[in-house]
């Protein structure tokens, strides 16, 4: 039975790891640490927004790859997006605080500051999905509108033009 835990515990780190995940700092600030600890030396501060490849998670770290520099961060500062053929999913690290109908209208006004038009926004559950037509190079612009109404998930059924 031991055997059988191992197996399974170790089959499953691999099919996990061999996904390439990204994540994004959602801390003012993070300290990429040499080990996967608090008291880890700091190889470098990360800013909030930054983006990073995930190589492998240890408890409530993640060893993960920022330009040139490889290092641990905490799971409290991070959010982990898993890209997919149909859809980007940003799981928040946090339960939201606002309602669905608030988080549908904080994604709509930034996305009219921003002077994007024919993206449709609805939220379930904390979950938001988009619709309708974008320019490609304003893509990621509609995507970080939505994380910031702190969702649970996006889901991209946008067509690129």
């Amino acid at each position: 039975m031991k055997a059988l835990v191992v197996f399974l515990f170790l089959f499953l780190t691999v099919a996990v790891s061999a996904q390439e995940r990204t994540g994004i700092v959602t801390a003012e600030h993070a300290s990429l640490r040499a080990t996967p600890s608090a008291k880890g030396t700091v190889i470098a501060t990360l800013g909030k927004d930054d983006q990073f490849k995930i190589i492998r998670q240890s408890g409530s770290w993640y060893r993960v790859r920022v330009n040139k520099h490889v290092g641990w961060l905490p799971r409290n500062a991070i959010a982990i997006a898993e890209l997919r053929m149909e859809e980007i999913v940003r799981i928040s690290p946090e339960p939201p605080v606002q309602s669905d109908a608030e988080m549908k209208s904080i994604i709509e006004n930034e996305l009219l500051k921003m002077g994007i038009y024919g993206v449709n926004v609805e939220v379930k559950n904390a979950e938001v999905t988009l619709t309708g037509a974008v320019e490609k190079d304003r893509l990621a612009e509609v995507m970080k509108a939505a994380q910031e109404a702190e969702i649970r998930k996006v889901y991209n059924k946008l067509t690129v033009k």
